[in-house]
């Protein structure tokens, strides 16, 4: 009786397991066609400025800035009396 009963599991499992790796495949398969399409821009053409890539690394740095700002301002303060 343990023996069939194992087998019947294993059997359910091997089962799942195919059933798995094959949807993921199927799944792989599908975003790689995705991949291949254009990438998706919900804005109307004319919005986006055509300099985009610039006014990011232009707006990091300002970020940075202002971090390295408030970074010095918190290292002059002096230590905390208890």
């Amino acid at each position: 009786m343990g023996s069939a009963r194992l087998t019947k599991i294993s059997a359910v499992c091997s089962t799942i397991a195919a059933a798995l790796i094959i949807s993921a495949w199927l799944l792989s398969a599908q975003n790689g066609a995705q991949a291949n399409s254009t990438i998706y821009n919900p804005y109307p053409p004319g919005i986006l400025p055509p300099d985009l890539n610039s006014e990011i690394a232009r707006v990091l740095r300002e970020v940075d800035n202002i971090e390295a700002r408030a970074i010095a301002r918190w290292q002059a303060l002096p230590p905390p009396r208890f």
